[in-house]
């Protein structure tokens, strides 16, 4: 990682940053002379206090006039009235649920967000986000899924005379395929009438409002020219075997004593086979979807993202003591970003886009994302989100939303920078990613490498559009 600071004047002024006004164009600048500075604290997006007030008796940033604790340099906010400052206060809401664990310290009717969406649970008509009403669900905090497992099957009555069959099988609902399985593309090789392990599983997301599911299972004797259909039903009606789940008691009503067997129908010369499962409820995690646009396509992506993976990060230090320490919540080698950056790469697979165009791909996806200030949305001056945050929550300010950018940059093999410029407002810095591409506009230069800008809070800025900053002056930090 290299810290380099350089200086670029365009000499205009902006005076805000937001998805629902986007700052005007500004004129492209070039490179690029070193500086030195002297650094300074931070808070805000990215906001610091240069000077006291006079009107301030504690010299705590806060006018006496705003400041309910006037010669207190510790406090200033009471916003539960109880007569202790919110920063001596464990329970800044007075609801009885301790700040720590309060997902909204400062609101008396909320103290839990189950799904996320900066909706407290009690004015939340959907907690879990699944798309049902709390009052029809079954389960209002978890989004419901159905695991099965396949554990063996028994092809009981020999078809041919050789001493295995190939062997598939797959399942459907309301005449629909959920799945065919295989041995990784080819077919089982099972023994006639012999117990066969197959240890294959499969997970479906499944209506949290219905109470009953049923499934049907097709199973088949695989040959060259045609196959067989195999016989797992219960009746002579049908060859399909049929597994019923119900969701309220989490019994499976069928198959009875969990084996599919197509001899109970007392059928004569039908190809009778056996096939074993279990089904269990398991809960998704935070399944999220998202909507951008590019080059005039519209796209979108769901994501089941591990709760476990989400609550980690949660739990991580956020605190920045300097500009250093913003690059570190860049996570490019986290396992489900990358797994994440794969099924945002797959959906442009075949356009062969160069780095530039894939570098903008990127950056209007995170550009989507809704813009919010962390005052707003954690009650904090200054929190830094690690970028699998910043999917879950869909909402991010300046740095939330360049450390996503670059940490999915890098992992798609374009090398992209950090750019905090920290005198970009009046009163407040802004923090942008930057791409090593072969672009065109304002770019910064670190040693061989040129990374041009990529404005990330505001939809439709195109990779080198700098705006209109009152200085452009920034620290990069190569990720």
């Amino acid at each position: 990682m290299k810290k380099i600071v350089i200086n670029e004047n365009n000499g205009a002024s902006m005076k805000a940053l937001s998805r629902n006004h986007s700052p005007p164009r500004g004129s492209f600048g070039v490179l690029l002379t070193v500086v030195l500075l002297v650094v300074l604290g931070l808070s805000g997006c990215i906001t610091f206090d240069w000077t006291r007030d006079p009107a301030d008796s504690d010299g705590d940033g806060v006018p006496d006039e705003y400041d309910e604790f006037p010669d207190n340099v510790k406090e200033s906010k009471d916003s539960d009235v109880d007569g202790v400052g919110d920063n001596e206060d464990t329970d800044d809401d007075n609801d009885g649920v301790g700040d720590e664990e309060d997902a909204f310290p400062y609101d008396g009717n909320e103290s839990r967000d189950n799904d996320l969406d900066g909706v407290g649970d009690n004015r939340d008509p959907d907690d879990d986000n699944d798309g049902f009403n709390d009052t029809e669900d079954i389960d209002p905090l978890h989004d419901i899924a159905l695991s099965f497992n396949f554990t063996w099957v028994n092809l009981t009555v020999p078809l041919n005379k050789q001493s295995t069959a190939w062997f598939q099988f797959e399942i459907k609902q309301d005449g629909e395929r959920l799945k065919m399985f295989d041995d990784n593309g080819g077919s089982w090789r099972v023994p006639w009438q012999e117990q066969f392990n197959l240890t294959t599983t499969f997970e479906v997301n499944v209506p949290d409002n219905i109470t009953e599911h049923e499934f049907q299972v097709r199973a088949y004797h695989v040959r060259f020219f045609r196959s067989t259909l195999l016989d797992l039903g219960d009746s002579n009606e049908s060859y399909e075997g049929t597994i019923s789940y119900n969701l309220s008691s989490g019994n499976l009503t069928m198959p009875v004593g969990g084996v599919m067997d197509g001899s109970v129908d007392n059928g004569t010369d039908e190809p009778d086979a056996q096939l074993a499962v279990s089904v269990e409820t398991i809960h998704f995690g935070y399944l999220k979807s998202y909507e951008w646009r590019y080059d005039g396509i519209e796209y979108t992506l769901s994501y089941n993202f591990d709760p476990t993976s989400y609550a980690q990060y949660n739990a991580m230090d956020h605190r920045v003591r300097g500009y250093d320490d913003y690059i570190g919540f860049a996570t490019p080698e986290d396992p489900v970003l990358i797994e994440f950056a794969g099924s945002l790469h797959d959906l442009i697979s075949g356009q062969n886009l160069t780095g530039l165009q894939e570098g903008q791909y990127i950056l209007n996806f995170v550009q989507s994302l809704k813009y919010s200030q962390d005052n707003v949305t954690t009650g904090i001056g200054e929190y830094p989100r690690y970028p699998i945050e910043t999917l879950v929550d869909q909402l991010g300010d300046c740095e939330d939303t360049a450390l996503l950018a670059i940490s999915l940059s890098e992992i798609l093999g374009i090398e992209s920078a950090l750019v905090l410029l920290y005198e970009a407002f009046p009163d407040a810095g802004h923090a942008a990613p930057a791409f090593a591409v072969n672009g065109s506009g304002s770019f910064y230069e670190v040693g061989e490498t040129q990374y041009y800008y990529g404005e990330s809070t505001g939809v439709g800025w195109e990779i080198g559009e700098l705006p209109d900053f009152d200085s452009t002056k920034a620290y990069v930090y190569e990720a």
